[in-house]
Order: structure tokens, then C-alpha cells, then sequence
């Protein structure tokens, strides 16, 4: 499953937002990076990335929404939204470094990932 394979990389997603962002960028830092990752953890770790800017989780004190959210969420199954934004950025291939350097230019990234990791069910606090 997708939703395991992520929970196994989050060692590497406290590694990345606990890294100076001037660090993160350098060629040399991503291209390591995309050597010890397969293609389909770096697929995985930006699918997360995607969720947590696009799929805003409404806020719970807005019931009408956030019920509404969590029941689509239900029907849906993270283990669905997952394989589904791998299927959509692996329709075109980028080097693993690219989608790295891309992935961690993004700002705020720990939010980013914070909010995908939640959306996806997988319980962790990303810490500073």
C-alpha cells in the first residue's frame, strides 16, 4: 500500500524540513538525495507535498464543510488520493533531482507536508 510506503519515508520528511532551506536547494544536496530514494518514494514524497497545498482540510468550528470534507475524504480513501496524484505527476518523467529541487523550493513546505500527511490519514507531527 501507497499510505505504508509514506509512513516509511517519514524519517526523511523531518530530515528535509529540519535542513536550512539555502541547504535543501543545492544541486548537490538533491542529487544525493534523489541516489538514496527510488523514483517512486521521490513520486511519494511529492504527491504529499501537492496534497497538503491543493486539498485544504476546512476548518472544524465550520461543520457544515468540515463534515462534508470528511465524509468525501471517506468515500474517496487516501490510499485513492495518493495513487492518484503519483498516477498525474508520473504521466510525464522528470530526473528524481528535479522533482526534489522543485518539491523543496515550495513555501511553506513543512506545512505543505504537515497538511498532507493529516489529509492522508498518517498520524505524525512534523517537528522544527
Amino acid at each position: 500500500m501507497l499510505t505504508e510506503k509514506a509512513k516509511g519515508l517519514i524519517h526523511i520528511i523531518d530530515e528535509l524540513v529540519n535542513t536550512k532551506a539555502d541547504i535543501l536547494v543545492n544541486g548537490e544536496v538533491t542529487y544525493n538525495l534523489s541516489k538514496q530514494l527510488e523514483y517512486e518514494e521521490v513520486l511519494i514524497l511529492q504527491s504529499i507535498m501537492y496534497i497538503g497545498q491543493q486539498e485544504q482540510k476546512p476548518d472544524p468550528k465550520d461543520f457544515s464543510n468540515y463534515y462534508a470534507f470528511e465524509e468525501e475524504l471517506k468515500r474517496y480513501r487516501p490510499e485513492r488520493l495518493l495513487e492518484d496524484y503519483m498516477k498525474n505527476l508520473g504521466a510525464h518523467y522528470e530526473a528524481p533531482s528535479v522533482r526534489l529541487y522543485s518539491m523543496l523550493s515550495k513555501r511553506p513546505l513543512r506545512e505543505y507536508l504537515q497538511n498532507g500527511l493529516n489529509i492522508l490519514g498518517i498520524r505524525h507531527e512534523i517537528n522544527r
